[in-house]
């Protein structure tokens, strides 16, 4: 008998794959063998054949029923593991996104990804302080734009939001650039747009502010530097050793007469603009830095391209790495063209003052020279007619003509006679005859000489000599003509009844020689004038006195001249003190003082 048991039932390895139909086969498999075995009982007497027929077939459908309940068995083995493993896969996919949502909420910047049709599908906390509180998930690109429009300065919108999400429209079509933008609040952005593998479009939002301070602040501190070469004259130059590569500031292009933006020369053709005489100099200094390194500054000239000389001062450093090696030349050059001729102006003023000074010295002297001597024969035959030598001369009233010419003639001698010692201390040609002198005596001797032009006028001069060590090393006739020109000044400023006294005290290494009046006084303006040659206060009672102002700053001189001092302290309507220090052994005697001509003063 043939086996078609594998013609009626399924090969073992064709699974069942149907979770619902396996057991209902297997069930009915089973019923169907229970039958084909109680009809094969029935007939194995009547029919042996049929119902050996039917034992076979009863036991085909047990062996179907038996292999749909183990396939059953692996499937629903097969489904338990597929759910589990999808479990977990489910598990993992919200690992990963929670993952990925606390990385974009946790980072610094704003981020806002939109899918592929521009709808809002994720942001993080800083885009939405950053930008707008507007922001909504699912919202389109547009109104995304338009919510965040209020927030950004007019600068960077042109003010029309229209125009402004058109621009907004463009980019994010090409999602493959960045752009900055100012918010009203004072906030620069950064706005970096890209678009993702699957076509979605991240932006991101990066707070730029304290760079774009940092370039503003560079900006102004290179604006300054710029403005302050340029007020300077100061050109700045870089050269790299390594690469032979030359940086000039603008001012430089300036200096040497060359186009702004034009190649910087190199250092033989700066060379050849400096002038004949320096150029060896200048290249040997430059070669010697580039060997030994450190610093150099010179002076010298170049000759633009258009035939001006320009002064110019150069300063330069060698910049080296960690191993001592030059790499490069920092340098500054400084156009000192126009100072240079200031300098030149001022040195060719100065040398024709001091010879119009000079000359002006030798003009005096000649002309007191010229002067005194026939104001000495009038002086001298004025006394002859006075006294009557030779007779009478007549009426009384030339008698006092006579003595008019007298006095007018002493008082003219005695101005010129000021002007030749002004002219003697200006020119530096005082000479001091030193010898050891007693001040005591000098002073007794001027007060007892000017006792009757003070009562003349009315003023009380006294003298205050005590004894004590008056000794100094000085010119006796210089000391004198101090003291003198002192008393007169203090009687021809003290009013009648006043009163003016001389003084002598010690101090320190010397002895101060004071005179005091209850004169008009003078304020510390009034001082520093009468202190300046030709200097006169301008008050009315001044204007009635003569003289040439040269009393008080010839005194000053010539105490200066013993390496002594004169100070002035007055008070106006109370009087003045004038003290003359002189010190026992001057160490600058024969020093000539400089004589200061203060202009503002009246001419006595």
């Amino acid at each position: 008998m043939r086996d078609t048991s594998s013609q009626i039932f399924p090969d073992d390895s064709q699974p069942v794959t149907d979770p619902v139909g396996g057991p209902i086969i297997a069930y009915a498999c089973i019923a169907a063998s229970a039958i084909c075995a109680g009809f094969a009982g029935a007939l194995i007497v009547s029919a042996p054949r049929i119902s050996t027929l039917l034992f076979i077939l009863g036991a085909g459908l047990i062996a179907i029923a038996f292999r749909q309940i183990r396939q059953l068995a692996s499937t629903t083995e097969r489904l338990r593991n597929e759910l589990v493993s999808a479990k977990q896969s489910s598990a993992s996919d919200s690992a990963t996104l929670s993952r990925m949502m606390g990385v974009v909420e946790s980072i610094s910047d704003g981020f806002v990804l939109l899918d592929e049709q521009g709808q809002l599908v994720l942001d993080n906390p800083r885009a939405g302080t950053t930008q707008s509180p507007d922001i909504k998930i699912g919202m389109s690109f547009d109104s995304y734009i338009r919510a965040t429009y209020s927030r950004i300065d007019e600068r960077s919108t042109g003010g029309d939001p229209e125009a402004w999400l058109n621009r907004r429209r463009t980019r994010f079509a090409d999602a493959n650039g960045s752009y900055e933008v100012l918010l009203k609040s004072g906030t620069w952005l950064l706005i970096t747009e890209r678009r993702t593998r699957r076509g979605e479009r991240a932006i991101v939002y990066t707070d730029i502010t304290e760079r774009k301070e940092a370039e503003e602040r560079r900006e102004l501190s290179e604006r300054r530097l710029a403005h302050a070469q340029k007020l300077a004259r100061i050109g700045i130059f870089e050269w790299d050793a390594a690469g032979s590569q030359m940086y000039w500031s603008d001012i430089m292009y300036e200096i040497v007469g060359l186009a702004p933006g034009s190649p910087p020369l190199d250092f033989t053709q700066y060379l050849s603009l400096v002038r004949a005489e320096s150029r060896d100099l200048v290249r040997s200094t430059f070669r010697r830095l580039l060997t030994t390194g450190g610093k150099y500054n010179q002076e010298h000239e170049i000759v633009r391209p258009d035939g001006e000389i320009r002064s110019v001062r150069t300063e330069a450093e060698a910049v080296t790495d960690e191993q001592g090696e030059i790499i490069r030349i920092l340098g500054s050059v400084h156009d000192q063209t126009g100072a240079k001729r200031i300098e030149t102006v001022l040195r060719k003023a100065k040398e024709t003052a001091i010879e119009a000074n000079k000359a002006k010295s030798e003009f005096l002297a000649n002309v007191s020279h010229e002067l005194r001597t026939p104001l000495n024969a009038i002086i001298g035959f004025s006394e002859v007619m006075i006294q009557e030598v030779f007779g009478p001369v007549g009426s009384d009233r030339y008698r006092d003509y006579a003595g008019d010419i007298r006095q007018s003639g002493v008082h003219l001698l005695g101005v010129i006679n000021d002007l030749l010692d002004y002219s003697k201390l200006e020119a530096g040609r005082v000479e001091l005859h030193m010898e050891e002198i007693s001040l005591r005596q000098i002073v007794d001797k001027c007060v007892r000489m000017m006792r009757q032009e003070a009562q003349s006028k009315d003023v009380a001069l006294t003298g205050d000599l005590p004894d004590l060590d008056d000794t100094v090393l000085g010119d006796e006739q210089k000391i004198t003509q101090i003291v003198l020109n002192l008393i007169s000044n203090a009687i021809k400023f003290t009013l009648p009844d006043g009163i003016v006294n001389v003084s002598l005290r010690v101090s320190g290494n010397g002895v101060d020689i004071v005179v005091s009046d209850s004169g008009i006084g003078m304020s510390p303006d009034d001082i520093e004038l009468a202190l300046s040659p030709f200097g006169q206060v301008d008050s009315t009672f001044n204007r009635q006195q003569t003289g040439t102002g040269l009393g008080l700053p010839l005194s000053k001189s010539l105490a200066e001249l013993h390496g002594g001092t004169l100070k002035v302290a007055s008070t106006p309507d109370e009087g003045t003190t004038i003290i003359v220090h002189l010190s026992r052994r001057p160490e600058n005697a024969d020093k000539a003082p400089e004589l200061r001509l203060v202009m503002g003063g009246q001419a006595g």
